[in-house]
């Protein structure tokens, strides 16, 4: 059963959450359970929902090549 009350970010979850989506390197000390992987978890959610990531095919033979050209 999944938790499904609605949990406001602190201030400071704020800040780290914005500064990760424009991008910049962020690095977060606060005690056990504070609240850290929380914002990485709103960053992940938000990729998801905006559908930022692509999925890329395996290729279909190795990579590098006989004498032939062929594997």
């Amino acid at each position: 059963m999944s938790d499904s009350r609605l949990i406001l970010p602190d201030l400071w979850q704020q800040d780290a959450l914005r500064a990760l989506r424009q991008g910049e390197d962020v690095v977060i000390q606060a005690p056990t359970g504070a609240g850290k992987t929380y914002v990485f978890e709103l960053l992940i959610k938000g990729v998801i929902a905006a559908k930022r990531f692509t999925r890329s095919r395996p290729a279909l033979w190795p990579m590098t090549s006989g004498p032939n050209g062929w594997p």
